[in-house]
Order: structure tokens, then sequence, then C-alpha cells
């Protein structure tokens, strides 16, 4: 969807459930797209995706894909998010949010829910801070895991890890496949520059674990690829 200049400043001033801050000319505009609720004068669930496509345009590619009222697909350089609002009203399912909506994120390449956030403008914001991280080239100085406070080696590229549930695994591959399995992306990561400086000459790399089958990389599990087909 092509927008001017004027739309896409009313689209970043309606963030937080703000009123958009436009023109005569503009709104309309943005109301016939879809983009604004003709009545509130705020972001629509489609505005708030167009929304988190404009903030991330300075990053990375990212491409918000309705394929039915709520349910999305995230396109981006790391894959595919499949983002769904699976209600829930009974309060033990909830786990203190409120009744109503809630947009479960499920990370490429995976089968279940990595995350689940009250908002749809929280679930791609948290999309988005993914693909800002993976973006990034090196660091000079350590960082900390912001889940797992563990810390990240000078020099090497910065893996997001989105798992604050438990759900993912991070897994160190050499030559010989499978080595090493981990919560934490930081810590496949470290322990992957270890193995590289121990033995040069093979390659290593991380890779989300497989959930069904702990020794396979997740997007190209063999054993489920080939009970797909």
């Amino acid at each position: 969807m092509k927008l001017t200049e004027p739309m896409k400043a009313a689209l970043r001033s309606g963030r937080d459930c703000a009123v958009v801050a436009c023109d005569a000319r503009t709104e309309p505009a943005l109301i016939r797209r879809g983009l604004v609720h003709p009545t509130e004068s705020t972001l629509t669930e489609a505005g708030i995706a167009a929304l988190a496509e404009l903030d991330a345009e300075d990053v990375t590619p990212v491409t918000v894909v309705r394929r039915n009222p709520g349910h999305y697909t995230v396109k981006t350089p790391s894959g595919d998010y499949d983002v769904t609002n699976c209600p829930a009203d009974n309060a033990m399912v909830r786990q203190g949010f409120p009744s109503g909506p809630r947009w479960m994120v499920t990370n490429p390449g995976q089968y279940s829910a990595d995350g689940e956030f009250a908002t749809l403008a929280d679930a791609l914001t948290s999309i988005r801070d993914i693909e800002r991280h993976a973006a990034k080239n090196t660091t000079s100085e350590p960082i900390a895991c912001p889940v797992h406070r563990v810390q990240l080696s000078p020099g090497t590229n910065k893996p997001a890890c989105p798992n604050t549930h438990g759900i993912t695994e991070y897994g160190v591959f050499g030559d010989e496949g499978s080595l090493e399995t981990y919560d934490c992306a930081y810590s496949a990561v470290n322990r992957a520059i270890e193995f590289a400086a121990e033995d040069s000459d093979a390659d290593y790399s991380v890779h989300q674990v497989c959930t069904e089958h702990r020794d396979e990389k997740a997007t190209v599990c063999p054993e489920c690829h080939a009970e797909s087909d």
C-alpha cells in the first residue's frame, strides 16, 4: 500500500492508541484505506500493522500480511512470523492478561507459540525489536541477553533471544550435526565461538532446534518434513 508522507506522519502520531494528528484531507484518505477508525480517529488493526512496517523501514524489510481477521503473517529476513489472536476469558488461562484479545506470536520455523501479548501493537513491536537486533552487525563490547542475562562475546553478531517462556531451544551445530542445546540464543552463540576457537577447521552455527526432534534444525528437520509430505 502506497502512503504519502502526511499519511505516514499521521500513522506515527497514532501510536499507543492516540488519536491521529493530521489535516482534513489526510484523515479521510486513511479511513478509506481502513487504517483509521472513522469515528474514533485511532488506528485500526490494519493501521497498527502499517505502523509496524513504517517503524521497521529504517532497519530491515518487514511486511505485515493480513490473512484473516485476527491472523497475520509478518515476513522478515529471518523468516515468517505467525501472529494470531486467541482470546481467552478463563482467568487461569489468561495468566494476568485482561479478558479479550490475546495475540500469540510463533517465531519462524516453530510450530507452537513463542510469546503472547495483550495487543497486536505489542506483538508487532516485539517482532520488530527481534529483527532490529538481528540486523545489527557486530558489537565491540559484551552485551547481556535481556532475558537470561548471559554475556555475548565481543565481535560477534547479536542474536535476539525471544525465548521468555522456555519453549524455544537453540542448538550448536557442527560438521557432524547437533552438539549442544540451550534455552538462550546468547549461550548457544558463545558456545559456538568456544568450539570454533578449539577447532578452526570446522564450521559451527546456531539454529533453533526442532521441538519434536532435538538433534535437528527446526527449519529443515527431515523427520517433520517427511511427515508433512
